[in-house]
């Protein structure tokens, strides 16, 4: 504490003046008692004792006014220290690594709320008409706190906000986007402070900031001393030697600090239905370990959850648990039939399908495909499937044909693909209630090309591969008003239509899997274009189905009018969705949990629990678990000198309150003049 003008401090001797006044005022001459006079003074006795009690108070009132007063022209001030800053107005942004490193614990406390109490301690260090941004570097990169000047508005939503570190680490792209929300501020300085605890995995460039802007990097928390063990990968599988077991093969990894031992002793187990079916002991080294969990295996209506985790003391419980989805709704299930099948030959319907089908990777499209002809089609079990395709398929028989009618009207999808086995007249009569139109025949053309139909998103990455293609002969189809045009050839027919039947969307491709009508099998669009029409005919069971990273969005289809589907996540929370309008999909983007989500559908109003559809999986990012400490970039300081976080002491000036309690002595001062002007009147 100090004084910025002690020399004021002299105004005290004014105190002197009140006493003065005060006592002068005091001075009377001398008294002579009259007889006429007793009488009046016993009345007005009682009245100069309370005058006298007033003027005591104005007299302490005046001394007190003159003594504050000067010490507010003395200027006293309290020294204290910033956090953050100078204690003038800035334009900061403070980046908050959110990713699943930062959830590891250290004394006590998880990495990302150390980083929020910091986070917190620098908006309240900041002086009011600052601006402010808060931007989490968790993939994607997002924006917390949009710039601008309300702070206690941004101590409320870092207060509240959900954080919960489970995405990686985006680091680079978090300063860009900092970086343009600085960039829309008045305020200068332009400060930027990043909290993260900087691990190996994490490495970014801080080169790129320019040099207008003070920017400061601080760890949150120190290097951890224990290893930390992961799961790599957990697999699925039914043991052909024993059908009513399913085998779980678990590949673990460990990352050992430099004080770490060397190897970890720990227990690996799959918990099902919330018992623990299996456990094993490991013992995990440097190059891992692997394990074999048994469990078993659920029925073919069954869907479960299997999770598999590591029981040990390391360094971050979060990645130590994986999810495997068991039964029917971990893949899709497709059936083929083909229609013209010849084993080992180009001239096999299913030839370029099956081959194109088979570099389908997991993330984008988790399948089981079965293959049958269509003698075996016919007494197949049609509801252990989610779409069939129908590959130059002769007219199924009129059970088959009514089994598949029910089947899609369940919420099933099919494909109908053409070939020289289309009978149209028996396609038309049997399952009319099925195709998107009436099926003319086929016809010769020449080198017709595809095209997309307008205002629709079937091809997300558009027509790239399929432009080229030419096709030398077509189903010619007239559509019905309530189906769809995906496709077209360029004189405006339809190559590939769509219509919904029930629950359920049936698709009619008027080109057929092989190379008979056109050259598409040999084109690289085509299996971009076989994985759109299987998502497209299964709808919501396809849409969700495999494994995605935490931050990822789910694109599923629109339910349709009276219709819902409904997202519910590994910690029980629900998302449900009705017929949206205009829009085609739903983007599912709270996958902020790890586990499995389940996508179910139904009708809306129906008191029946939602058919479960679909699974997928968010898995902890691998890179995350690398919790080895990274260097710290070095802070960058303007040319105004000095780091964003360095400490700063700086004066809290006393003096406006100092003046608002002269302010208030003044006000006190005249009540009490008042008071004693009207007991004077009284007097009198």
């Amino acid at each position: 504490m100090g004084l910025e003008a002690p020399l004021a401090l002299l105004g005290l001797l004014g105190v002197l003046l009140p006493l003065i006044l005060h006592r002068m005022k005091k001075r009377e001459l001398p008294r002579v008692v009259l007889p006429t006079f007793a009488l009046l003074t016993r009345a007005l006795a009682r009245s100069r004792q309370r005058q006298a009690f007033t003027d005591i108070w104005l007299l302490v009132l005046r001394i007190a006014l003159i003594a504050v007063a000067a010490l507010a022209l003395a200027v006293p001030f309290l020294t204290k220290q910033l956090t953050f800053g100078d204690g003038q107005l800035a334009n900061v942004v403070i980046v908050i690594d959110d990713s699943l490193s930062m959830a590891r614990v250290d004394g006590g406390t998880s990495l990302i709320e150390q980083a929020r109490t910091r986070a917190l301690d620098v908006v309240r260090a900041l002086p009011e008409g600052s601006e402010l941004a808060v931007v989490l570097a968790g993939k994607p990169a997002r924006v917390l706190v949009p710039l601008a000047r309300d702070l206690g508005s941004a101590q409320r939503t870092l207060r509240e906000a959900e954080l919960p570190a489970v995405r990686s680490n985006d680091m680079t792209e978090a300063l860009e986007l900092a970086l343009r929300q600085q960039h829309r501020g008045l305020v200068t300085p332009q400060r930027m402070l990043v909290l993260s605890d900087f691990a190996r995995h994490a490495a970014f460039e801080s080169k790129t900031l320019p040099d207008t802007v003070v920017a400061s990097f601080e760890r949150i928390g120190s290097p951890p001393a224990k290893p930390n063990l992961f799961i790599a990968q957990a697999q699925a599988s039914v043991d052909p030697a024993r059908p009513t077991e399913t085998s779980i093969a678990v590949e673990l990894r460990a990352t050992f600090g430099a004080q770490a031992p060397e190897r970890v002793d720990a227990r690996v187990e799959v918990e099902l239905q919330g018992k623990v079916a299996h456990t094993q002991a490991v013992t995990i080294e440097r190059a891992g370990a692997e394990a074999t969990l048994r469990v078993p295996t659920p029925l073919p209506s069954q869907t479960l959850e299997a999770r598999v985790r590591i029981v040990a003391d390391d360094a971050l419980a979060e990645d130590n648990e994986m999810s495997v989805v068991l039964g029917h709704a971990d893949a899709l299930q497709l059936l083929l039939v083909n229609g013209d099948p010849h084993p080992s030959s180009r001239a096999d319907e299913l030839f370029y399908a099956s081959r194109a089908l088979a570099l389908l990777s997991e993330n984008q499209l988790a399948m089981r495909v079965q293959t049958v002809d269509p003698m075996s089609f016919e007494h197949a079990r049609l509801e252990d499937s989610d779409v069939i395709v129908l590959a130059n398929v002769a007219a199924p028989g009129p059970g088959a044909a009514e089994r598949l009618v029910e089947f899609v009207q369940a919420g099933g999808g099919l494909i109908v693909a053409a070939g020289t086995r289309i009978d149209s007249a028996l396609y038309n009569a049997r399952l009319s209630a099925l195709l998107p139109g009436h099926i003319r025949g086929s016809a010769g053309c020449r080198d017709l090309q595809l095209k997309a139909a307008a205002d629709n998103n079937f091809l997300p990455e558009g027509m790239v591969g399929l432009r080229e293609a030419r096709s030398q002969q077509r189903l010619l189809v007239d559509l019905f008003p309530d189906a769809t045009t995906l496709l077209q050839f360029e004189d405006d027919a339809p190559a590939l239509a769509s219509r919904a039947a029930g629950d359920g969307r049936t698709l009619l491709l008027s080109a057929s899997l092989d190379a008979d009508y056109s050259d598409l099998p040999l084109r690289p669009g085509y299996l971009p274009l076989l994985a759109a029409m299987i998502r497209e005919a299964a709808g919501a069971t396809a849409a969700a189905r495999g494994r995605i990273a935490p931050g990822d969005s789910v694109t599923l289809p629109a339910p349709k009018p009276g219709h819902l589907v409904e997202v519910r996540g590994p910690n029980g929370k629900a998302w449900r969705y009705t017929a949206p309008g205009q829009r085609d999909v739903i983007r599912f983007a709270a996958t902020d949990a790890l586990g499995m989500f389940e996508v179910r559908t139904g009708r809306e109003g129906d008191s029946a629990e939602p058919r479960l559809r679909a699974t997928f999986v968010v898995d902890p990012p691998r890179e995350e678990s690398d919790l080895s400490a990274g260097p710290v970039p070095q802070q960058a300081a303007n040319q105004e000198g000095g780091s964003a976080a360095t400490p700063v002491s700086v004066h809290a000036s006393l003096s406006p309150w100092l003046w608002l309690i002269v302010f208030c002595l003044v006000a006190l001062e005249g009540v009490l003049r008042a008071r004693k002007r009207w007991g004077e009147r009284l007097s009198h």
